[in-house]
């Protein structure tokens, strides 16, 4: 989600829409990529195709006048040896981080600049094969899947630990902090934002199931450094998914979100509670994993996964903040019988 630009992936296939007025039109549909992660910004959709080792990007064309053509999109595909390549990637200020998993059997990840002037993506340089740090084993998909990037900032999360990578201005990268985990990782869907970072932790089994928690840090300096710690309910896995933006966290748990605020009282730094939302038309948005993944744009939209809505199809809701501050669900994009598992 980037502005006025939604992708919303499902098995095998990449669903773009555009704002028209107060509700979104899907303009375009990509097929053939796999169960993908996707990244994007400005005019372009990343996607990854693990199974083929390849990152596929689409940019749209756009004229002299900067007009978008939406009906026009240039595919080029970034291909590599590295197995699993495109597991997991990021894209910040036209610098994309794809993940992968290395010869040795841990991971890796490869930076690529993007050279506006031919639409091609071009290879930096390798940004350290961060599992030699013992992170993420070859059939770890969560931690692999675990990664923020933003501006020169790069987290990369797995098992019990978390590690900080900075970019220096010859374009390098060195690790420069890790910390390690008192409880496992489960996620970081959309993490990072300029320096603050979010995770959701694995709680301990309750007796009523499983609760969960979010840990909020901060980075000063290269370091991490410990902000807070939300606690969510008992048995809905909260901290399934984490979306951040300037202000806004949204925390997904099994059939609901949750949307937190940075609080502008000096008394209470951090993140304060703000509202609990759900699909409108589902009475049981726990069995169709509304809150699986999430993402927040801007401080005013939420995108919501529910992937196995109707048993497979699955859907993706859209939320807004209105004038009240409340967030309302603008609209609810679904696929059609062909499709498993969108949103």
């Amino acid at each position: 989600m980037d502005g006025d630009t939604i992708a919303v992936i499902s098995f095998g296939s990449v669903h773009i829409y555009k704002k028209d007025g107060t509700s979104w039109r899907k303009i375009k549909r990509f097929d053939g990529l796999g169960q993908s992660p996707v990244s994007m910004e400005k005019n372009k959709v990343y996607v990854g195709d693990e199974s083929n080792k390849k990152v596929v990007v689409f940019t749209m064309v756009v004229d002299d006048n900067n007009n978008e053509n939406n009906n026009n999109w240039i595919q080029e595909d970034i291909l590599s040896d590295a197995t699993m390549f495109g597991l997991n990637l990021a894209v910040s200020e036209q610098t994309l981080i794809v993940a992968a998993v290395g010869s040795d059997g841990y991971g890796s990840a490869f930076s690529y600049n993007d050279n506006s002037n031919n639409n091609k993506n071009e290879k930096k340089k390798d940004v350290a094969k961060m599992l030699e740090l013992d992170i993420a084993p070859r059939n770890d998909y969560n931690a692999a899947r675990s990664m923020g990037f933003h501006g020169k900032n790069l987290v990369f999360g797995g098992n019990n630990n978390l590690y900080l990578f900075v970019q220096s201005n010859d374009g390098s990268w060195r690790q420069s902090d890790r910390i390690e985990l008192t409880r496992a990782l489960v996620t970081m869907s959309d993490p990072l934002y300029k320096d603050t970072v979010v995770v959701g932790v694995d709680p301990p089994l309750y007796p009523f199931g499983r609760g969960g928690s979010v840990i909020v840090y901060s980075i000063k300096n290269g370091k991490f450094s410990k902000q807070q710690n939300i606690v969510g309910l008992l048995g809905n896995n909260f901290g399934l998914s984490v979306g951040l933006s300037e202000n806004v966290l949204v925390v997904g748990s099994v059939g609901e979100v949750y949307v937190y605020e940075r609080s502008s009282w000096s008394s209470k730094q951090g993140f304060v509670f703000k509202q609990k939302i759900k699909a409108e038309n589902s009475k049981r948005t726990d069995t169709s994993l509304f809150g699986q993944n999430v993402v927040v744009d801007g401080d005013e939209s939420i995108l919501v996964g529910a992937y196995l809505r109707d048993e497979t199809e699955g859907s993706a809701y859209v939320f807004s903040r209105k004038d009240n501050g409340k967030w309302t669900q603008d609209q609810e994009l679904t696929g059609d019988e062909s499709l498993v598992q969108y949103g």
